[in-house]
């Protein structure tokens, strides 16, 4: 309860309490339509700055007067209580930081395969998320984009992502298996602390750097597999890992503080 309260207050800070300034058209770049504020981007398309429904089952237009619909900006849907399901149309090539966050019931998205970035805490506090498939396009994941998603079991990576970053799945108690991609070169510090149900991780060739607290706490892994190309582990990479009984270190890794 405590970590939904202070994404939260961290959310309404950032936002600028966004849910209450947007009463209609704002500024010269803030415009409503039905349940969407949208802002006008340079490119002349839109992005949406905030939901303002109470719908269940969202499915996001794929145009806003008559332009296309290529972001979801920040916060843009945090703190939406009712949703379950959303669907994002083709076209999106952008969720921005907090777009999600503290969408407690929310049980599945749907992500177009023209989506690129998904911004930092995206989907923090998603306590419901289940699953989600990550199309290849994106090659950025924020910092902390799945913190607490405590129902999340499976999650895809797209193929050309090159870096996990920092407190990814941070806290993912029910996150079973993930599939590092072939490009990957860094994991970041504490990507999968107290993934407590992860059994097993392949690091492939690819990846440089293991940070630190990387995988501590994953109580439930047994099996780790390093790639040769791993030259750094940072400290308690691994720490309290009570399940893992043996872990093969390549000869190319020259720096263990784990």
């Amino acid at each position: 309860m405590k970590k939904v309260l202070f994404s939260v207050l961290v959310i309404l800070l950032v936002a600028g309490c966004a849910v209450f300034l947007f009463p209609g058209k704002t500024g010269s770049d803030q415009y409503v339509s039905g349940d969407y504020r949208f802002t006008i981007l340079g490119d002349d398309t839109v992005a949406v700055t905030r939901y303002s429904g109470k719908a269940v089952v969202v499915s996001v237009p794929d145009t806003l007067d008559n332009r296309r619909v290529t972001a979801i900006g920040d916060s843009a849907f945090s703190l939406c209580l009712n949703i379950k399901e959303v669907d994002i149309p083709d076209g999106v090539v952008r969720i921005g930081k907090n777009a999600f966050a503290c969408c407690p019931f929310l049980v599945s998205v749907t992500l177009p395969d023209s989506l690129e970035s998904i911004g930092e805490n995206a989907f923090d506090c998603c306590d419901s998320l289940e699953s989600l498939t990550i199309p290849d396009r994106v090659t950025e994941i924020g910092e902390s984009a799945f913190i607490y998603c405590d129902s999340l079991s499976s999650v895809t990576l797209p193929s050309g992502l090159t870096r996990i970053r920092e407190q990814t799945f941070f806290g993912c108690a029910s996150l079973d298996h993930v599939t590092i991609p072939e490009r990957v070169t860094e994991i970041g510090a504490s990507a999968s602390y107290n993934c407590t149900s992860l059994t097993d991780i392949r690091i492939p060739d690819s990846v440089a750097s293991i940070g630190g607290s990387a995988f501590q706490g994953c109580s439930g892994l047994t099996s780790v597999t390093i790639g040769n190309s791993v030259t750094s582990i940072g400290d308690c990479a691994f720490y309290n890992c009570t399940g893992l009984t043996s872990v093969t270190i390549p000869g190319s890794v020259r720096n263990v503080t784990a």
